[in-house]
């Protein structure tokens, strides 16, 4: 903030200091993430050796694909990365709207190994209903109950998880749309942009975790207490339960779910961090704000707005949880509220309310209330 010795003015300037530290903070915790990566795929690989080579079982290579879809998204998730934290501080709009689309693609990688698993589920489904009408048939059939119901869970859990990537692709696409809309608004922040696309970003990496937990838990407890009941109804010997290879593959999708977890935040990380440099390439220059004896001179899309003291309805701040924080916002009495981040200004909330205490005689303060919880 200066002071005009002239008018006794004060003026609030833009300043990109403090944005500044928060995009190197962000970079600092993209490279914790990325030690946090390093250390699961050590563990996996560890993992992966004790239990001696565990290699993809089924004939129709689900596991093999995911394995090299998720390594596909993690490489290019870490280059991705490299490349937001060597640009962060430049001016190009264009790069970092790039690299936003960019990890929304990266993300959608992870959707086809849904895709194959929700067949793989369709295909074991048809073969327990096979099984099952095969028990029917045969005299002295144990209870099928549990079959019958492995077999309607298999099949709406295929059904689902292809709806849920038909979802995930929409949402994505959504996301792109909403970036450009962002993007051609003039000043705008993004609030609910940046949101959806860190949503959309999130949503392919937590669903191959649930098919993950999901396979895991069908080969280690859902078809072995069904193959333990049926020994124990003693079944005819033509009876022989159906296997899947798929279901060996346990451990492996053990170690990708375990690897899952920390990719998503990676990824969600270097997506704040890309939104946060888009932020900054897009911050204005010059005063954003003056306080006079008069009232206020905001700077508006269309040019500076001069404002009268008794023309204000209140001037306070609004919370904010995202990048780039809370807002100082401006009341009038008519029209729309005029704000602007807190972050963006060369001054703190305390020096802009002792310079409307100064001007107003302590007539008008800035109501930090909705703030108390931040500073």
């Amino acid at each position: 903030m200066r002071f005009d010795p002239e008018d006794y003015a004060f003026t609030a300037r833009y300043e990109t200091t403090r944005l500044l530290g928060e995009i190197k903070g962000l970079g600092k915790q993209g490279l914790m993430r990325l030690l946090s990566l390093g250390i699961i795929l050590a563990f996996a690989a560890f993992f992966w050796w004790q239990n001696d080579h565990p290699m993809p079982h089924s004939w129709f290579p689900v596991t093999r694909w995911t394995g090299i879809y998720a390594g596909a998204a993690l490489v290019i998730g870490l280059i991705v990365f490299l490349v937001a934290k060597l640009t962060a501080e430049s001016t190009s709009v264009f790069s970092h709207a790039s690299m936003v689309c960019c990890l929304l693609a990266t993300a959608g990688l992870l959707l086809p190994p849904i895709w194959l698993l929700a067949g793989t589920t369709y295909g074991y489904s048809t073969t327990m209903a096979t099984f099952l009408n095969h028990l029917h048939s045969l005299t002295g059939q144990p209870d099928t109950a549990a079959v019958e119901a492995l077999a309607t869970g298999l099949w709406l859990t295929s059904l689902v998880w292809r709806i849920a990537v038909i979802v995930g692709v929409v949402l994505l696409l959504v996301g792109v749309v909403l970036l450009i809309v962002w993007l051609v608004r003039t000043r705008a922040l993004g609030w609910a942009e940046r949101r959806f696309i860190q949503a959309a970003i999130w949503y392919p990496p937590l669903l191959l975790l649930t098919g993950s937990l999901g396979m895991i838990y069908a080969s280690q407890v859902v078809i072995p207490n069904i193959k333990s009941s049926l020994d124990e109804e003693q079944p005819p010997l033509a009876a022989v339960f159906p296997d899947a290879a798929i279901f060996h593959d346990w451990s492996l999708w053990l170690s990708l779910g375990i690897l899952l977890v920390t990719l998503a935040i990676f990824l969600a990380n270097t997506a704040r961090l890309s939104g946060a440099s888009l932020l900054l390439a897009r911050l204005p220059a010059g005063n954003a704000c003056r306080f006079d004896a008069i009232g206020l001179v905001v700077d508006k899309v269309g040019g500076e707005q001069r404002l009268a003291w008794p023309e204000i309805t209140a001037i306070g701040g609004r919370q904010r949880q995202s990048l780039p924080g809370p807002e100082l916002v401006v009341t009038p009495v008519s029209g729309k509220p005029w704000s602007v981040p807190l972050l963006y200004l060369d001054v703190l909330p305390g020096t802009i309310d002792s310079a409307i205490r100064a001007q107003t005689q302590d007539q008008r303060t800035l109501d930090l209330t909705a703030l108390d919880q931040l500073f």
